[in-house]
């Protein structure tokens, strides 16, 4: 178990270095617009929940057959479920700070680098978060809001990489989400006034919590934890010949973690709802990501666009919300912002809708900057993650530009499953998406100096809880 409390106003990234320098001790503490809901006269209260890993095919309300997911399911039959919401990046880091920030990450500039270690060899080394980003936190601290985060994510969450700007509590333990939430509802009881609360649940995250849940997920799942690295390596160097026997014992496995995820989200919401503070609640449940387990011959996460790591469960209830409605247009979570401060009262930044708000001039895409370190480097499949993808929405259509040339082009409404690239037989649409992805990765996209900290490597804290996590 890994915890690390942090209690603060704004405490920068270069503070906690600092703090690791002098090996100080860390202190532990302990859409839609309100037109899908009922307007209030105050400031509303703002819980958002990320289920770490849990993709949308992964759930009941996306269509998916087994019982993983009761509890969102309900809660999206009563609240906006948005159907094609896509996360800004196939993993933790970018995909967090584009919902905390409402900006994609060619803005924020937040993703892995390439450098060259001292032995010559390329490498990728991910920055923080810098300390002039301004966070939903922040500014819902500053409108008079208490803010909390409670995290089982020790990983890429950790205050090296400033994810806690802006919050007054910042809890970070890696314990199951049901206990996580238990700590979380004690904040929320012992809060007055309107506040925000911010949960990641990682049950459905490496390691995959393994605890029964038979009232919704009868039958025998094996705990046996290294079939996901069985499964990773042997599909990683041989895509074209995905055990599928071994890929279905592993699904068990991950979807044993998404009902437990499931779990905790409804011990939250049992627990609002026993303080009263459920209803006039605007509650958001989404990922942040979603989970490979042998399509396109990868498995986990951070690899590549393509939907199984970014098309993300998202369901918005209004303040006093109970009449369930669906949206079909895809979304970013990098709306979700500009939802809060709709419900809050806050200006909205220019050209950034709320969720409920279709404007087909924002653009929705996710890109994936090369892969994670372990998985760039690995001379078992070599240049494989050496390039730059990202996928550009005009449902139905799904652009994927690549940085070595293999773009693709699927047709989601036909081919969910993106098994048919239709950049030879639909060529005036491959044409006009790519020009529209181009133009929109020339005019956006932050320079390298603006982002990367290559002088500067990650504390041995740091290291550690992302070599627990399976990040190293």
């Amino acid at each position: 178990m890994h915890n690390i409390g942090l209690r603060h106003r704004h405490v920068s990234r270069r503070a906690f270095l600092g703090q690791v320098g002098s090996g100080a001790a860390l202190l532990a503490s302990g859409g839609c617009s309100p037109s899908a809901g009922t307007k209030t006269n105050g400031p509303v209260s703002v819980v958002l929940v990320v289920l770490d890993t849990v993709r949308a095919q992964s759930c009941g309300a996306w269509g998916h057959k087994r019982n993983t997911t009761p509890h969102l399911d309900k809660l999206a039959s009563q609240s906006t479920r948005y159907n094609m919401a896509i996360s800004p990046a196939p993993w933790t880091l970018p995909a967090h700070v584009g919902l905390f920030t409402g900006n994609y990450t060619m803005e924020h500039g937040v993703r892995g680098y390439i450098y060259t270690d001292d032995a010559g060899q390329r490498r990728i080394r991910e920055n923080a978060l810098p300390d002039d980003a301004v966070t939903v936190a922040e500014q819902l601290y500053h409108r008079g809001y208490g803010t909390a985060s409670f995290s089982a994510n020790t990983g890429y969450m950790a205050p090296y990489f400033n994810l806690s700007q802006g919050f007054e509590t910042y809890h970070l333990e890696q314990i199951p989400g049901v206990d996580l939430a238990k700590k979380a509802l004690g904040w929320v009881a012992d809060t007055e006034g309107p506040s925000f609360l911010f949960c990641n649940f990682m049950d459905a995250h490496r390691p995959y919590n393994l605890s029964p849940c038979p009232e919704t997920l009868p039958g025998d799942v094996s705990e046996d934890l290294t079939l996901l690295d069985t499964l990773r390596e042997k599909t990683l160097a041989h895509p074209e010949l995905v055990d599928q026997t071994l890929a279905d014992r592993v699904t068990g496995q991950y979807e044993l973690g998404v009902a437990n995820a499931d779990r905790a989200l409804g011990t939250l919401i049992a627990g609002l709802k026993a303080q009263g503070r459920f209803e006039d609640t605007l509650l958001i449940v989404c990922a942040d990501h979603g989970e490979y387990l042998g399509e396109h011959g990868l498995v986990e996460h951070s690899k590549d666009v393509y939907q199984e790591a970014v098309h993300v469960p998202l369901v918005v209830k209004a303040p006093r919300q109970a009449i369930g409605t669906r949206v079909d247009w895809p979304v970013s979570l990098t709306q979700v912002p500009s939802t809060i401060y709709t419900h809050a009262g806050l200006p909205l930044a220019a050209g950034l809708p709320p969720l409920d708000i279709q404007d087909e001039t924002f653009p929705v895409i996710s890109e994936n900057y090369y892969s994670r370190d372990w998985d760039y480097t690995d001379s078992r499949w070599p240049g494989r993650f050496d390039r730059i993808r990202t996928a550009y929405y005009a449902y139905p259509w799904k652009y994927i530009h690549s940085s070595d040339g293999a773009d693709e082009l699927f047709d989601l409404s036909v081919d969910p499953d993106e098994q048919r690239n239709c950049r030879e037989t639909e060529v005036a649409t491959y044409r006009r998406l790519r020009n529209r992805c181009e133009a929109l990765l020339a005019t956006r996209r932050r320079p390298r100096e603006a982002g990367a900290l290559d002088g500067e490597s990650l504390p041995d804290a740091a290291i550690e809880e992302l070599r627990t996590l399976g990040y190293l």
